[in-house]
């Protein structure tokens, strides 16, 4: 048996052959992984994984066929290329997505290329380039400095009483002052306030045909238009308020699927929303970009772990910014992203590290414990003018948390909370508002509420308390503003 000797040349047909071969495992498993695995497109992962088979195939058929075994060369070539993408490459694709299937990539090219007429040494440090994907590690987040500048601070101007009792489930400010309001017991429509909070008029009834709603779960205005989303039958209506709110389409979202917490427009290019879309291309996602007619057109952020539905892990805060992308905000988690929504690229990530906001998986927000508060979570974002992001969070307050919780007593069955909150909130919660500048990735400006604040967009919040009668509720419309000094220190 001829010896083995690493600066012996092998023919370019060989390493052709090999190439050739090594594409069909490679393209094997980028099918499989398409299948099974949520990813950004077919297509692409297919050709991902090819290339790594071609890489993989051309370096096994140097390695073995030197010594002139054409045979042993396919079989080795076949396990090793195998065993490489399974054990190597699988696991890291998993954990770090598109990023880790380039790296698995260049790996695989540095293995080929150094491979060719390199002494064993280098062949050694080749392959353990293979390791780069297991070792890599996700893009880690900016760390947010909380470094207020000098002078700065969050101004509140209270503007009206809302005149509405019942307790609001979300509202939004409209162009010219008005304030449409959903009522958390009254979804079958939507009241329109005018800029001194007085009701003016109901818009949508019960019903099945244009403008008429089972579950309104979502609205947002933009301009003159107002995006009603109902979220049982699972589509969007368009109304006109410069028409008397003349119905102008109707969207259907995805099916099947599951609403989420938020959602934004996007001027006449569609929507964002927050929401799960159980198909297997979109499965895994949390965030979804939508055209005007409703179609999927991009998926993107993956939270990681198992398909447990739409539960508050995989809730996201919403909003446009003034360049056509969208910030997001988890809410167990003071994460900020900058998204690109036609290309489903992160372009930004802020994260703020504060002792008194953990990472949790949202079992501890629940209000059940007199003998531990509940973790706190992010209510809403923002982006002004200027393009400061706001991020209001729910802090509880744990000196008066145990004593002001009220015990039930008999309850009507076991799986009911032993505890209730107190009716007014203020007591018990606190409203953290931070203000951040991406230019710089710090927070300029913070303040403290006690009580709890729900923004509607435009710098607009209402807080609530209890009314004057059982079981209303008192909404007091605020603008924030964030006053910056001329000469404010940087």
């Amino acid at each position: 048996m001829r010896k083995w000797n690493s600066d012996m040349a092998t023919p370019l047909w060989r390493v052709a052959f090999g190439m050739a071969l090594g594409i069909l495992p490679g393209a094997s498993f980028g099918v499989f992984l398409a299948v099974m695995v949520p990813g950004d497109d077919f297509l692409w992962t297919i050709a991902l994984w090819s290339l790594v088979g071609s890489a993989v195939g051309s370096q096994m058929a140097w390695y073995v066929g030197v010594r002139g075994k054409v045979r042993a060369s396919l079989r080795r070539m076949w396990i090793f290329s195998g065993l490489w993408i399974v054990l190597i490459s699988a696991p890291a694709l998993l954990i770090g997505g598109t990023w880790m299937m380039l790296l698995a990539i260049v790996s695989g090219g540095c293995i080929a290329i150094c491979g060719f007429g390199l002494k064993r040494e280098r062949g050694l440090f080749a392959v353990a380039l293979m390791l780069l994907p297991k070792l890599a590690v996700a893009q880690e987040p900016e760390a947010l400095e909380f470094r207020p500048c000098d002078g700065c601070a969050i101004e509140v101007s209270p503007l009206a009483v809302l005149g509405v009792t019942d307790q609001v489930a979300f509202a939004a400010p409209m162009d010219d002052g008005r304030i449409a309001v959903v009522q958390a017991y009254d979804r079958l429509r939507f009241s329109v306030l005018d800029a001194g909070g007085a009701v003016v008029r109901h818009v949508g009834r019960a019903g099945e045909g244009p403008g008429e709603y089972a579950d309104v779960t979502w609205l947002e205005v933009q301009g003159d238009l107002v995006h009603v989303v109902d979220g049982s039958r699972r589509q969007v209506t368009v109304l006109d308020a410069a028409s008397d709110f003349e119905v102008l389409s109707t969207i259907r979202l995805p099916v099947p699927g599951a609403t989420g917490r938020d959602m934004v427009v996007l001027g006449d290019s569609g929507y964002v929303a927050n929401m799960m879309v159980f198909t297997r291309d979109r499965i895994g996602y949390v965030l979804h970009y939508l055209d005007a007619n409703g179609k999927v057109l991009q998926s993107f952020d993956e939270p990681g772990g198992p398909v447990r539905g739409m539960g508050i892990v995989e809730m996201r805060w919403l909003r446009a910014g003034n360049d056509g992308t969208v910030w997001s905000v988890p809410m167990t988690r003071y994460r900020v992203d900058q998204w690109a929504p036609a290309s489903g690229e992160r372009l930004r990530s802020f994260e703020r590290r504060a002792e008194w906001f953990p990472d949790h998986d949202g079992k501890g927000a629940s209000p059940r414990r007199p003998d531990r508060p509940p973790a706190p979570v992010v209510i809403g974002v923002d982006v002004d003018a200027s393009g400061h992001v706001w991020v209001m969070t729910s802090v509880a307050v744990a000196e008066r948390w145990a004593e002001s919780l009220i015990e039930v007593g008999e309850r009507a069955h076991a799986e009911m909370p032993e505890y209730e909150l107190p009716a007014d909130r203020s007591i018990v919660f606190d409203t953290v508002v931070e203000v951040i500048d991406p230019a710089t990735g710090r927070v300029v400006a913070a303040r403290t509420f006690d009580e709890p604040l729900y923004g509607l967009g435009g710098g607009k919040v209402f807080t609530t308390s209890p009314g004057d009668a059982p079981f209303t509720h008192r909404h007091e419309l605020w603008q924030l503003r964030l006053v910056v000094p001329e000469k404010a220190g940087r």
